[in-house]
């Protein structure tokens, strides 16, 4: 099973042109196991989802597929995500699942914000609690899937860059 956002889930490219389908090809094909009959890949994955959205949407969603393995995919500007998602929820009102309650409310009072602050002022605050924040949903991740005899994988996802290097690539500015 994989997790991640739009690059994951493949936006912007063909279905077998996915980097999760090139995987399963290639497991498929070149790494016959005897405990398994082909590899499958469930692409889990939804575009502008944080790292919090993911692993709700694994222990809502994905566990009822009782995956082998797990993959979480986090990218350089992941972090910008829940940065945006967290102010949002706060700014509307929203209360986290029961289980996300005490590291939220923790990292709220440290950084003195609340729901009638403006979001980029919230966004801005929690950033010196970026850290913390991945520490608490990677270990999560981690015990959530040992619990279930599930193997945790995190990769790191560059974002992509055009082959000069000058531009991440992306959709043209008409240029």
């Amino acid at each position: 099973m994989l997790l991640g956002a739009s690059h994951d889930q493949g936006s912007g490219v063909k279905v077998d042109e996915t980097y999760e389908n090139v995987v399963e090809d290639r497991l498929n094909h070149e790494l016959p196991d005897s405990h398994y009959s082909r590899y499958e890949i469930l692409n889990m994955s939804v575009g502008q989802y944080g790292l919090f959205q993911r692993l709700l949407r694994l222990e809502e969603q994905g566990f009822q597929f009782k995956p082998d393995a797990v993959i979480l995919s986090i990218s350089a500007v992941d972090k910008q995500f829940l940065f945006r998602h967290l102010g949002r929820a706060l700014s509307l009102g929203i209360e986290p699942p029961p289980d996300y309650r005490q590291i939220l409310e923790r990292v709220t009072h440290s950084a003195g914000i609340h729901g009638k602050m403006p979001v980029v002022m919230i966004e801005r605050r929690l950033q010196p609690y970026g850290d913390e924040l991945y520490e608490w949903a990677f270990h999560r991740f981690a015990q959530q899937c040992k619990q279930r005899g599930i193997h945790p994988l995190v990769i790191y996802r560059p974002e992509p860059l055009d082959f000069q290097g000058r531009d991440e690539a992306g959709p043209s500015c008409g240029t």
